[in-house]
């Protein structure tokens, strides 16, 4: 595993910059390229390479995210979809393009015909259009828009809540709160309902325990909403919960922050779990225990799929979940007995 030395010998900082942004210091003045740049190193070092056979005929395949760079440093999940993808593609031979929204148009970098477009994330319907304008030989990286007409890749979300929810419930934990970005809760702009909230919400209720109340929402995903969605959990919640499961690891360690500079000692008060397994993870203190997504997996499985539709397109789109893993790290352990703690006042 890469240490916080290699990073910083290889991103030419400071181990002492790596650590703070890894940890999301609000108050480190670096720039926006740097951080970047000391998360896409710290999930390259993690990067196994794989012996692949290379393509006889090189591809050319675009890829569309609808992400801000200040979105992408905010939860960096994304910005480590992309980075595979680039190195699997260089792995493969396969030509790789941005497309780029120019007032409604995307645009290729470069005026050659595409074989294909892995589009990450979700897309309004007019954006679909313009993108099935170019190709449609389209495959979607989390999420489904028409599974009539396009393949899609997917994490199996269900099934890395329920691993989620059987660790902590198997290590003892009965009041536990689960915490997600308002775009996946309940009463979302989305018509379903997420499938980590859904399964939190069968697991509490198989074992009567479900409490409403420890449902919190924040706007979106990244550390700052997690310190300040904890904020308010810690003054509105009379009868705090003994573990939270969040549903993104910047959140997570927004979270596990924020927890520890109010005085609670995590896992010895809270137990705190996360769900993508970023590479920041096994960097901060304690290191947090995760759901991990492989990513490579599901790069390899997308460009698969668009590799096989070049030749050969199946009259039936393709829906591939990718199942997930829980890894087993510090941020959790057996519930203790949590006093709330009450602000010292400052004269």
């Amino acid at each position: 595993m890469a240490t916080i030395k290699d990073i910083a010998l290889a991103a030419g900082v400071s181990q002492a910059t790596v650590s703070r942004v890894l940890n999301h210091d609000p108050n480190i003045s670096v720039s926006v390229e740097t951080k970047i740049k000391i998360f896409d190193i710290a999930e390259e070092l993690e990067y196994v390479k794989k012996k692949t056979n290379v393509q006889s005929i090189r591809l050319n395949i675009g890829y569309v995210d609808n992400f801000s760079k200040l979105a992408l440093l905010d939860d960096p999940y994304y910005l480590h979809l992309i980075n595979a993808l680039e190195k699997y593609c260089a792995l493969q031979n396969i030509n790789l393009f941005k497309l780029i929204n120019i007032d409604g148009t995307y645009f290729s970098s470069v005026d050659i015909k595409i074989d294909g477009i892995i589009a990450f994330g979700k897309f309004a319907k007019e954006d679909i259009i313009r993108l099935d304008s170019i190709t449609e030989n389209i495959v979607f990286i989390d999420s489904k828009p028409n599974e009539e007409k396009y393949d899609c890749v997917l994490t199996n979300t269900y099934l890395g809540a329920m691993q989620a929810m059987n660790y902590l419930y198997n290590l003892g934990h009965r009041k536990i709160a689960y915490m997600v970005d308002c775009y996946s809760a309940e009463n979302s702009m989305y018509p379903d309902l997420d499938e980590r909230q859904e399964a939190y919400q069968v697991f509490m209720k198989k074992h009567n325990i479900y409490n409403p109340n420890y449902i919190y929402s924040g706007e979106h995903f990244s550390y700052s909403e997690g310190c300040r969605v904890t904020q308010d959990m810690l003054k509105n919640t009379s009868d705090l919960p003994t573990a939270i499961f969040i549903a993104n690891d910047s959140m997570a360690i927004g979270v596990l922050a924020t927890l520890m500079n109010e005085g609670f000692k995590v896992p010895k008060d809270i137990s705190i779990i996360g769900f993508n397994d970023l590479a920041s993870t096994r960097h901060i203190k304690p290191a947090l225990t995760t759901i991990h997504i492989p990513i490579d997996s599901m790069i390899e499985s997308a460009l698969e799929i668009l590799e096989k539709n070049t030749t050969n397109k199946s009259e039936f789109p393709q829906k591939t979940y990718i199942s997930t893993k829980l890894i087993e790290r510090q941020s959790c352990g057996k519930p203790g007995t949590i006093k709330k703690k009450v602000p010292i006042q400052k004269n």
